[in-house]
């Protein structure tokens, strides 16, 4: 994990000039061996590292630092599942969480377990899912190599997300990388390696001014504190888990013997049949199970789509040189209506406030509007040329957002507008169900805010104003879910939606 409060301001001496006393023979990672392996380039055939959809900068190349004054961002360690750092496996980061960099520390680890003779290990990393498609590529190609692919097919890695950070992944990608469907790794939760940086953070005021080789040292001392601590304490601490998890077992056994009690023979015989069969592994999802389209799924398909229709224009010899995308026309003004309901409700709720700063905010989100909208009437001009020059100028100087559902049917077919309602329905159907999905995941973690505020009455000022923060903007993606949903939901009654192509979707209460 990465820890971006440990930070070094940029000073005129380097680690030659200021060497750790302690080196290699501590925490950190060979600095040798770091500065030639981060500056090479990744290897040619390296793939692209697709997006789920995560938010986190973790392995960006857009997000990082620009402060000039600091030549370390912060720090990144890696610990065993008892939270303990390993030998030689903490960096600097320069600039952002790069790949390249982290593999610096991961694979130290890596080659220790070889060494040690273990074929299996579990590797627990925000963004697991990205990580781990060009790893072997990154560490067995290039200049400079940390792991030959020899091995690597000594050992088994298996990438997994901790749990909190699942739900900033797709769905899919959170059900591959989820602890509570893998086997071996008990009720793991993967998020521990974040709690070292609560104790390594109260450094960050003396180690941000320090000489390089000095500050290092410091974290050293720290890091041998906190290992300490927890050698000396994991005695107790696996008594006193062993006992809880003894009485959940009796809980669960007698929860278990309950159900049996009232499922019907057949079902029961077939229901232990099946988790033999899988031999005792929890219940996965099934993909195809429950699955509603998303808008992500309706975009790709009436993209092909239209790509087929290109393809078969060409081979006619028709005229196929148009580069605007109806497809792309539509998905486009559903962003823009979301950034207009976004901005709407910041219109309501800073409507009293006297900051300047506010309204500097309020204007530049309606000009950055204001300017899409404009793109977007230029777009329609050329996709909806039956529209009246009349109105769509009075819809641009109004701000209004021109899309098939904004006309009745005889309307749409008189402006010849059917291909686009066709489109806007596909896409609106998939773009409700991401919105419900979005909005139970808000209710979900407004409750979890909630039942915390009341865990932690008492704390102390600063932890009930983060808990309070929190819970406003839970509120808030709630709040901005449910007028999205409303506002798809008018679009496709506007567009004779049947209810067979709905799937499930109803009207919010």
């Amino acid at each position: 994990d990465g820890n971006f409060h440990l930070q070094h301001r940029a000073g005129r001496r380097n680690l030659d000039e200021d060497p750790s006393f302690i080196g290699v023979a501590g925490y950190w990672a060979d600095q040798t061996l770091f500065d030639q392996y981060a500056c090479d380039k990744d290897p040619s055939s390296a793939k692209k590292e697709p997006s789920c959809n995560t938010n986190t900068r973790a392995g960006d190349p857009t997000q990082f630092f620009k402060n000039e004054k600091l030549d370390v961002a912060g720090v990144f360690g890696v610990s065993c599942r008892h939270v303990i750092f390993k030998p030689n496996a903490v960096i600097d980061l320069k600039k952002g969480e790069k790949f390249r960099e982290v593999d610096v520390a991961f694979s130290s680890v890596v080659n220790d377990a070889i060494k040690c003779g273990i074929k299996r290990m579990v590797a627990s990393y925000d963004v697991a899912c990205k990580f781990k498609i060009n790893y072997v590529a990154r560490n067995t190609q290039g200049k400079k190599v940390l792991l030959t692919e020899e091995d690597l097919k000594k050992i088994s890695i298996t990438w997994l997300v901790p749990k909190f950070h699942l739900g900033g992944h797709e769905k899919k990608c959170a059900d591959d990388h989820s602890f509570n469907f893998t086997k071996d790794v008990g009720r793991t939760s993967g998020e521990l390696v974040e709690t070292p940086w609560a104790e390594l953070n109260k450094a960050k005021s003396v180690t941000k001014q320090a000489g390089p080789g000095s500050r290092r040292d410091i974290i050293v001392d720290f890091i041998n504190w906190w290992n300490w601590m927890k050698v000396i304490k994991m005695s107790d601490r696996i008594e006193r888990e062993y006992r809880e998890a003894f009485k959940q077992h009796e809980v669960a056994h007698g929860r278990l013997c309950s159900i049996e009690e009232v499922l019907p023979p057949e079902t029961l015989q077939n229901l232990q049949v099946d988790s033999a069969q899988r031999g005792g592994e929890q219940y996965r999802p099934d993909d195809n199970l429950n699955r509603y389209p998303t808008r992500k799924d309706a975009l790709q398909a009436l993209q092909q789509a239209e790509r087929e229709e290109i393809a078969i224009r060409q081979q006619q010899n028709a005229d196929s040189t148009s580069t605007l995308s109806a497809t792309h026309f539509v998905d486009n003004a559903l962003d823009i209506e979301a950034k207009r309901i976004k901005h709407d409700l910041l219109q309501k709720e800073l409507k009293s406030s006297t900051k300047d700063a506010d309204r500097k905010r309020l204007e530049d989100s309606k000009t950055a509007i204001d300017k899409l909208l404009e793109q977007h009437h230029t777009a329609l001009i050329k996709l909806a040329p039956a529209l009246p020059i009349d109105y769509r100028r009075k819809q641009t100087h109004a701000g209004n957002l021109t899309l098939p559902s904004s006309f009745d049917t005889a309307l749409r077919h008189a402006f010849g507008l059917e291909r686009l309602a066709e489109i806007e329905r596909k896409l609106r159907i998939g773009q409700a169900h991401d919105i419900l999905e979005k909005t139970r995941k808000g209710i979900g973690l407004r409750t979890i805010m909630n039942q915390h505020s009341k865990n932690q009455a008492g704390s102390g000022y600063r932890v009930a104003t983060r808990i309070r923060d929190a819970q406003t903007r839970a509120k808030k993606n709630v709040q901005q879910s449910a007028e999205r949903y409303k506002a798809t939901w008018k679009a496709l009654s506007a567009l004779d939606t049947q209810p067979a192509e709905l799937e499930g979707l109803e009207e919010l209460q």
